[in-house]
């Protein structure tokens, strides 16, 4: 996702958070300067979308230490939870969750990656 689409994104979701909170009728230039404002605080804080790895080259070019979640529940696997993978230098492994087939079911959400929160 694209810098652009963050701050789109983080507007749309502010902008009706703050025109829902404020008591009166505030003009559109007055909401979008509280938008603008809280985007650059939440941007400077180090906020970024969840990115999601879809195929095993994109899984593969994860560093070492990174965290990933499956993001669809398995079909064919009973479990109490989505699984959270943690790359260990030498693979993948299972940290949370229940995985008899000990691989990662794709698309998954990176939960954590090396170097990518400043």
């Amino acid at each position: 996702m694209s810098a652009e689409e963050i701050r789109v994104e983080l507007g749309e979701l502010l902008h009706q958070n703050i025109t829902d909170s404020l008591p009166t009728d505030p003009t559109r230039n007055e909401i979008g300067a509280q938008v603008d404002t809280a985007i650059d605080i939440v941007l400077a804080a180090g906020y970024r979308c969840p990115r999601t790895v879809t195929t095993v080259e994109e899984l593969d070019a994860l560093p070492v230490d990174s965290v990933v979640m499956e993001t669809e529940e398995d079909t064919f696997v009973i479990r109490t939870m989505r699984g959270v993978f943690h790359r260990f230098p030498d693979g993948w492994y299972v940290v949370a969750g229940y995985d008899a087939r000990h691989n990662i079911a794709l698309p998954a959400t990176v939960l954590y990656e090396p170097g990518a929160i400043k």
